[in-house]
């Protein structure tokens, strides 16, 4: 669930700071972007990423060190939510690196150029090219260490579908059809002289695209040979929150009267919100649900939640004393290190905890207090993280690259 908030969020922020730096200089500089994205991310993600690395080398739990790299080498390309990796949880820092690298190219393409069905045509037919071979090279390389002893061998319950003949054109028509909208879509502009009035179409189709192929796969699972982490983890069928985010992020540009008369029935959008949430929480555990419908659920419950509070007086009233209560506050301040504490709170530490402390409690005190520890070290974690690396890092970036468009929230 928190993942789902996560990735709305972002379709609203990132599209907000380019859509503001369009309006505010009639481009975007793409280059400036993805390296104040790579200042804000990777340093945190790659000391993270060695850390584990080093620890698991020297505690030899991989076996060969030489042997036990090549598990985490798809984190290293950003291509560990396609390739499942001992660092689990880093799969959505990929899913987010992937739209960090395509919305402001498809933003750019859409607000320079006219359009063009011999252009479009062309950037398709290229995309397309790309993704085979990339399929082909990749199909060719699991097949050929998918059964050694050195390679993968941990994860070859993931990537067996990888190497069946099936499977990579299923992926490659999947991809293909998203490129197909990238590109298409945009040449259905109601007005072409206002350079974004197809966001929310795009937004929208791609949305409804994410949400289909979701059901299709996964009613194709076994025939495939996919398991279910490629359903949840795969970067095409988990666009929904991004596509939510962004169609908020449009309006809140460029149609701002709109959100406002919209964000005044607050009451009902957190009736909305809550009635989702619900339908969530009452699905059978286990139902095909959870990996089909329960993403789309969640991304609508929490765009909901956020034009709610997009435009509440929250520096005055109920409002303001309730942000100023010390839960909230403590709230506030997990908040301001949520992205280092995500990546801190699964560590090798964790396992050590787990395993040798408080065994003479039983069952359900043990699991109450070592929640309890493992909360409270993955926050001092990831605080001790974002103060030694992300924040003067971001200083560092603020300096030699100044942003273009001012942040809806300070840190992005």
């Amino acid at each position: 669930s928190g993942v789902d908030l996560f990735f709305v969020l972002s379709g609203f922020l990132i599209g907000g700071l380019l859509f503001q730096e369009w309006k505010r200089s009639g481009d975007i500089d793409i280059k400036r972007f993805l390296i104040r994205r790579g200042f804000k991310i990777w340093p945190s993600y790659f000391v993270y990423v060695f850390v584990a690395i080093f620890w698991h080398v020297v505690a030899a739990t991989w076996g060969d060190p030489l042997r036990g790299l090549t598990f985490i080498l798809p984190n290293l390309l950003h291509l560990q939510n396609y390739l499942i990796t001992p660092i689990t949880h880093t799969w959505s820092l990929s899913v987010e690196e992937h739209f960090y690298l395509v919305l402001p190219f498809v933003l750019v393409s859409i607000g320079r150029h006219q359009p063009d069905w011999k252009r479009a045509l062309r950037g398709w037919g290229i995309t397309v090219l790309l993704i085979i071979g990339g399929l082909i090279i990749l199909h060719r390389i699991l097949a050929a260490v998918g059964d050694s002893s050195f390679f993968f061998v941990e994860t070859a319950w993931i990537t067996q579908a990888f190497q069946t003949p099936q499977f990579p054109i299923v992926w490659g028509l999947q991809l293909g059809l998203l490129a197909a909208l990238l590109f298409f879509v945009p040449l259905f502009r109601s007005n072409v002289r206002t350079e974004f009035s197809v966001v929310p179409a795009l937004a929208f189709s791609v949305l409804i695209f994410s949400a289909t192929m979701r059901i299709g796969t996964t009613a194709n699972l076994d025939s495939l040979r996919i398991s279910w982490p490629f359903v949840l983890f795969a970067t095409h069928l988990r666009l929904d929150g991004f596509a939510m985010g962004l169609i908020l992020a449009w309006f809140y540009a460029f149609r701002p009267t709109v959100l406002e008369r919209l964000a005044r029935r607050r009451s009902i959008l957190l009736m909305f919100a809550f009635m989702l949430l619900g339908l969530v929480v009452v699905l059978p555990d286990g139902s095909l649900m959870i990996h089909t419908i329960e993403p789309t659920l969640f991304s609508m419950a929490y765009a909901c939640l956020l034009l709610a509070l997009l435009y509440a007086p929250l520096e005055i009233g109920n409002w303001a004393a309730l942000f100023r209560a010390w839960p909230m506050r403590a709230i506030i301040f997990v908040g301001a290190y949520s992205y280092t504490i995500y990546l801190w709170h699964i560590t090798p530490a964790r396992l050590w905890v787990a395993q040798n402390l408080l065994v003479s409690f039983t069952d359900t005190q043990r699991w109450i207090l070592l929640t309890l520890l493992h909360l409270g070290i993955s926050i001092f974690l990831g605080w001790l993280a974002s103060r030694l690396i992300e924040m003067p890092l971001l200083h560092v970036r603020d300096r030699l690259f100044p942003a273009k468009a001012r942040a809806l929230v300070e840190g992005s």
